[in-house]
């Protein structure tokens, strides 16, 4: 919170304060950016674990580094984006794997995924997280170490 000024303090501790209370956490401005974006054509990284916004859920250097629950976002963007344009949003896994006793990290980029694919149990968000922790050494799948779809 401390990188995000007082005015982004401010949006994210109300996001945070409605997870608590068993809210939806969700930024309206943020999802309509975000679908005002796409639909012009560019692209969109969003990093699901939000891990930055929730001290709470803040990761320290001496843990190990693991998948975490994802928020919903993307799946309400991916939703948003398909209600104005009519079109199903790719989205694109992407894995960033750190080994911190070599120093050294990787990235992997998965095959697209939409979300009318997901014929599985699992949420639609769970469902695109199982394709990244599929990407990840097994150490590193955490929440997702059981439904990890292996690539």
């Amino acid at each position: 919170l401390k990188r995000q000024g007082k005015a982004g303090r401010a949006v994210f501790r109300k996001i945070i304060d409605r997870e608590k209370e068993g809210k939806l956490a969700t930024n309206v401005g943020f999802i309509r950016q975000s679908v005002a974006l796409l639909s012009r054509g560019d692209a969109l990284g969003i990093f699901p674990e939000g891990l930055w916004l929730n001290p709470e859920r803040k990761i320290k250097l001496r843990e190990k580094p693991e998948l975490k629950q994802a928020y919903k976002g993307m799946e309400l963007v991916a939703s948003q984006y398909k209600k104005l344009t009519g079109e199903e949003l790719p989205i694109v896994p992407t894995a960033f794997i750190e080994d911190r006793k070599l120093g050294k990290k990787k990235v992997v980029i998965g095959k697209q995924l939409f979300l009318s694919e997901n014929n599985s149990q699992l949420n639609d968000t769970d469902w695109c997280m199982s394709h990244v922790a599929g990407m990840l050494p097994e150490e590193q799948r955490g929440y997702y170490k059981e439904v990890a779809e292996e690539k």
